[in-house]
């Protein structure tokens, strides 16, 4: 998974914890160990962290430089200012509409559509706002909205909320690292952790 070419039982149960805690494996070992001695070398380092830090990962390489037997691992990322996700706009309920008291609210507003048709009579974004404002009010007044929410199903669990999330993680993972082009051990390392996580 970060570079060795043999696995054992430590090995599989380090990869059900990573699966188990949404964690991801930034090694991208290109076959230099990260410890070497006279007597040997190993790739017993391996660096993990969420996949919100992994996807910030720039670069991730074993240095040749120092005095010890454990070699020095350079890992560069990019932390930009996140984008706030927008919340999502309340929807009219149209089936729930009173459509004779929308029908009223947009007569009352028609005087002023008017009064603006004939005083920007050059102007067709004016107009066009003047008529559109008068069509919100009237949704507004006449037309139920919803966030979208809805009822929990009973057997809708907590863990079960999480064991989706932590399954629809490490699919994208996978997938967008089969689309980056990188390493076959890396595309092999995600699609074992997404199977493992999806037998649970």
């Amino acid at each position: 998974m970060w570079g060795d070419s043999t696995t054992n039982e430590n090995g599989e149960e380090f990869e059900r914890f990573l699966a188990e805690s949404g964690l991801v494996v930034l090694n991208e070992n290109r076959g230099e160990p990260t410890f070497q001695t006279v007597n040997g070398a190993s790739f017993i380092d391996a660096t993990f962290a969420s996949p919100g830090i992994a996807r910030k990962l720039n670069l991730w390489r074993v240095e040749t430089w120092g005095q010890s037997d454990y070699r020095p691992i350079r890992m560069e990322f990019s932390f930009e200012d996140e984008v706030e996700t927008p919340k999502r706009d309340a929807r009219f309920c149209v089936k729930r509409g009173k459509w004779g008291k929308y029908t009223e609210s947009l007569l009352e507003s028609k005087n002023k559509i008017r009064a603006t048709i004939t005083e920007y009579a050059d102007d067709v974004n004016k107009k066009a706002d003047a008529i559109n404002d008068g069509i919100v009010k009237a949704c507004n007044d006449a037309i139920p909205t919803s966030t979208g929410k809805y009822k929990q199903q009973a057997w809708w669990t907590g863990c079960l909320r999480i064991a989706k999330k932590k399954t629809e993680m490490l699919r994208r993972r996978y997938v967008a690292i089969m689309t980056e082009g990188r390493s076959a051990q890396s595309i092999e390392q995600a699609r074992r952790m997404y199977r493992i996580q999806r037998r649970r």
